[in-house]
C-alpha cells in the first residue's frame, strides 16, 4: 500500500495516534519572515491557475513546490528538499511508495 492510499482514520488507527486540532505545535515566530518579492509575485500570477486547474499536480507545481524552495531559501539552504523519491520505510505496515516532497533537516 502507498502512501497515498491512507485516509486519516486509518493512519489514527494503525499507529495509535492522538489528533489535536486547534493547537499548533508551531510557535509563532517572533519577526515573521516575509515572502520573497519574487514569491509573492510568482503566487500572484500563478495562484489562480493552479486553482481553476484544480489538480494535485498543477497545486504541487504552481504552489507547494515555489513555496517549500522558498523556505529552503529562507533557512539558508540548511535543509535539503526531495521531489517525487521513493521512500520504503516498512512494508508490513504500509509505509512504501514515493513521496511528493521530502524536507531534510540535512543539507545533502
Amino acid at each position: 500500500m502507498s502512501y497515498s492510499q491512507f485516509t486519516l482514520p486509518e493512519v489514527i488507527e494503525d499507529f495509535n495516534l492522538n489528533l489535536v486540532e486547534g493547537v499548533s505545535f508551531l510557535s509563532k515566530p517572533e519577526n515573521p519572515i516575509k515572502p520573497s518579492p519574487y514569491i509573492a509575485e510568482f503566487l500572484s500570477k500563478n495562484l489562480q491557475l493552479a486553482i481553476a486547474l484544480n489538480t494535485d499536480k498543477a497545486r504541487s507545481e504552481l504552489i507547494i513546490c515555489p513555496l517549500l524552495l522558498a523556505v529552503k531559501e529562507a533557512l539558508n539552504n540548511e535543509i535539503s528538499l526531495f521531489s517525487g523519491e521513493e521512500f520504503n520505510i516498512e512494508a508490513e505496515t504500509g509505509l512504501t511508495g514515493i513521496c511528493d516532497f521530502i524536507l531534510s533537516r540535512s543539507k545533502e
